[in-house]
């Protein structure tokens, strides 16, 4: 078998898709080659007693909600998974997987063995016991085996900030999780990162996976998410010999998502931003599929720590199928936004000398953030916004105009912003006045 794929009856890109429920009781799924279950759903989905084993992956939780403004849930309780059990079946695996007597044929000889894969989310786990997830170093000394890892097929994809665990459980011999390296894309430029490698995290609620028992994030080895401050940090920071990834206190830093959306009107259809020729705060401000976004030029962001000059790429797709990006990065952090054309070698769009004249407008979301902590943004812009709202929270019917515009100094509230006419860029303040509460700005530049 390939998959056990779910996507409703609705069509995965359909606003309906949002509202969708699902429950899945009682599966059994064992000897796929790929993973045991897919499910895309952009509502919210439960996974009750799965019993899986034998499977390239056991869970793969996607939604393609990740660029939108969805909150898309997935739960999985009371479940058993096994990495690589004794049954053999039927033997049929070619070359090395022959020799590592694995009961799973598979071509791909560094295709990675995980039971969640952490990816996109909110993914929850609990109650649920995962055992026999032993890696072969031996025969695959490429090959991730894991209870726990980055889905590793998006680079670009980042997660949300509350995936979680809790009430998990391992056999002794399993390894409990693996972030692969950060590593870097084939474009010449030795510190450009995916944000999904670079940022990945998931939160251990009670302490019942990380090695302290005590409640804990653990993110990826890479100094974006935690930069510079390993030695710092006052609370215990662990690193796993074997997880590639850091173990810190909840206390000692904590983490917001930064996703940047743009669109423009050079194509036939018309940017989606506008209703009646006025900019309109939307839920379904683009459509995906539809041709509203800047195709073909924008292949990708970058996203630089201001602090230390640490960068991680959020890039996407090189024919720039995508209208939004972004990256999980520290809750009150100092961040610089660029836009990029090329990756072979990596070509930034120069603002300032109108490579970004077509944008019409941008959403900049900063959202899963800890209330109070304020993280300032400079994003490169087409011109000087002619219209600039604030929206907070999930309801985009509630939106603010914010009038000050702060050109001699920078902006120190939610409803200030700052043009910088030299180098055509934007500085914005974002603070959630709630736990978790949505800050969005929206500029119109038409």
């Amino acid at each position: 078998m390939g998959n056990t794929v779910h996507t409703d009856q609705n069509g995965l890109y359909a606003n309906e898709h949002r509202d969708t429920f699902l429950r899945i009781l009682d599966l059994t799924a064992y000897k796929n080659h790929q993973r045991a279950t897919m499910i895309k759903n952009k509502g919210a989905t439960e996974m009750v007693r799965l019993m899986a084993a034998d499977n390239g992956s056991a869970v793969w939780p996607a939604s393609h909600a990740y660029h939108n403004w969805y909150a898309p849930s997935f739960l999985l309780i009371d479940s058993h998974i096994i990495g690589e059990s004794a049954n053999l079946g039927d033997h049929f695996s070619p070359g090395d997987e022959t020799t590592a007597m694995r009961s799973l044929p598979n071509d791909r000889a560094n295709y990675d063995i995980y039971g969640v894969e952490v990816y996109e989310g909110r993914v929850h786990v609990t109650d649920t016991y995962l055992e026999l997830f032993v890696p072969n170093y031996g025969v695959f000394p490429d090959r991730a085996v894991a209870a726990f890892g980055r889905h590793r097929s998006f680079p670009f994809y980042t997660n949300n900030v509350d995936n979680a665990v809790r009430n998990v459980s391992l056999d002794v011999a399993s390894q409990p999780l693996f972030f692969e390296d950060p590593g870097m894309r084939e474009n010449g430029n030795a510190v450009d990162y995916a944000a999904g490698y670079a940022s990945v995290m998931l939160n251990d609620l009670d302490g019942s996976l990380t090695p302290t028992g005590q409640p804990a994030t653990i993110v990826a080895a890479h100094d974006f998410i935690l930069p510079g401050q390993i030695a710092a940090l006052p609370g215990y920071v662990l690193a796993p010999p074997d997880w590639n990834a850091y173990v810190i206190s909840p206390s000692d830093l904590r983490y917001g998502q930064v996703i940047v959306r743009w669109c423009d009107t050079s194509l036939p259809l018309e940017c989606s931003a506008y209703t009646g020729g006025v900019l309109t705060p939307s839920k379904d401000w683009t459509q995906e599929k539809q041709g509203s976004g800047w195709f073909g030029l924008v292949e990708g962001m970058e996203i630089l720590d201001a602090t230390d000059g640490d960068l991680v790429q959020a890039d996407h797709s090189p024919d720039g199928l995508h209208t939004r990006l972004g990256a999980n990065l520290i809750a009150g952090g100092d961040y610089v936004v660029d836009l990029w054309a090329n990756d072979s070698p990596v070509t930034l769009l120069d603002a300032a000398a109108g490579d970004l004249a077509d944008i019409e407008a941008m959403e900049i979301h900063y959202r899963f953030a800890p209330a109070g902590t304020a993280t300032t943004l400079s994003v490169p812009v087409p011109r000087e916004p002619r219209e600039v709202y604030l929206l907070y929270g999930d309801d985009p019917s509630v939106a603010l105009l914010p009038t000050t515009n702060m050109s001699p100094t920078a902006p120190t509230a939610n409803d200030q912003w700052r043009y910088e006419l030299a180098d055509s860029r934007v500085g914005l303040y974002l603070e959630p006045a709630a736990e978790r509460e949505s800050v969005v700005i929206l500029m119109g530049f038409r």
